[in-house]
């Protein structure tokens, strides 16, 4: 399956190349920090890859701009290619590419985190109310069971209960 998409992919970059020459030869030479991150990138969702890319084709829309406007021509293209400007712009978008991707994951663990925190203090909160409410039963659990000693006692007082109906009923029938 991937073979066959890469194939899929160089056939439309080879007929896009023989078309739009000017144009396919300013963007390989741009797009060469996504080429390497496609390379580097072996996850399945492929978040290096696109995010380097997106941003590497932005800085590539100024080159193309300009080689669109002036006429698509060898000429204008390796003029583009001599412009320093033009490298920094395409190069310098593809470096904040890697630095978003980068620093996403501590800051959404730092995020996370945060969230986590609030939310078990909020549990803390509630388990204080319920303590207040229903004593300290309902916080301690029998080693052997799991089960909360409330519950057991609950199921203690029904086993009694029908203890108690099964002797009331015995002591109609005689």
């Amino acid at each position: 399956m991937r073979r066959l998409l890469v194939k899929k992919w160089l056939l439309i970059i080879g007929l896009l190349s023989v078309v739009f020459l000017p144009t396919m030869l300013v963007l390989a030479a741009f797009m060469l920090p996504t080429v390497a991150a496609v390379a580097v990138d072996r996850t399945k969702e492929r978040y290096l890859a696109m995010g380097i890319g997106s941003l590497n084709f932005c800085g590539c829309l100024p080159a193309l701009v300009i080689l669109w406007e002036d006429g698509q021509s060898l000429l204008i293209a390796t003029s583009i290619l001599g412009d320093v400007m033009l490298w920094l712009a395409s190069y310098g978008a593809s470096g904040l590419g890697w630095l978003i991707y980068l620093s996403a994951h501590p800051v959404l663990a730092s995020i996370y985190g945060a969230t986590a925190t609030q939310r078990m203090q909020s549990l803390q909160q509630r388990r204080g109310k319920l303590m207040e409410v229903w004593g300290e039963a309902v916080t301690t659990t029998n080693d052997v069971a799991g089960m909360p000693r409330i519950a057991q006692a609950g199921q203690a007082e029904q086993a009694a209960g029908e203890e108690d109906d099964a002797s009331l009923r015995q002591a109609a029938a005689r």
